[in-house]
């Protein structure tokens, strides 16, 4: 697409598409409108992006995708976003509009990520590749471990649900 900027020994591999409209809609009340994406996409140096994956082109400023970092086949990345240099998004994983992944960061095979989930990883990612321990990693550190221990907490089995089977006829 129009202003679409690849960098130096960049791949696009068969059926990718860069800079496509973003999905950006307002509702007015009444029904849905449409939001012009009029950004672009910015693709780093040495980057790849695999077969039919799509990165749509940002609002108003530019979708980056860094320096080396490799997408796998069929990765949605939504507009807006920023892909930090030298990373790893495995096949079928998708971004939300926005999202942020800091540097050296890898991310498993069909894995979704929201905007709060990205901004988690961006401060971490932060933190590990040398950056400052600032408010914003203390947050992530926190949301991370809420995650982590509603996942992994002790299922308890409840009791408390009765049904009342005379009333099923």
């Amino acid at each position: 697409m129009d202003d679409t900027v690849i960098g130096d020994r960049a791949v696009v591999e068969a059926g990718a598409v860069l800079g496509m409209d973003g999905f950006g809609y307002v509702f007015d009340g009444k029904s849905h409108r449409k939001i012009p994406q009029v950004g672009n996409v910015v693709i780093g140096e040495g980057a790849k992006i695999g077969a039919c994956s799509c990165v749509d082109r940002a609002a108003t400023a530019s979708t980056l995708i860094g320096d080396y970092t490799e997408l796998g086949h069929m990765v949605m990345v939504g507009h807006n976003s920023k892909v930090g240099s030298h990373c790893h998004i495995g096949d079928q994983s998708g971004l939300t509009g926005s999202s942020v992944v800091g540097n050296n960061c890898t991310i498993g095979y069909q894995c979704g990520l929201a905007y709060i989930v990205s901004l988690c990883i961006y401060q971490i990612g932060t933190l590990l590749t040398g950056g400052g321990f600032g408010v914003g990693t203390a947050v992530a550190f926190v949301l991370v471990a809420v995650f982590l221990y509603l996942l992994f907490r002790p299922y308890k089995e409840s009791n408390s649900l009765k049904v009342n089977t005379k009333s099923i006829a």
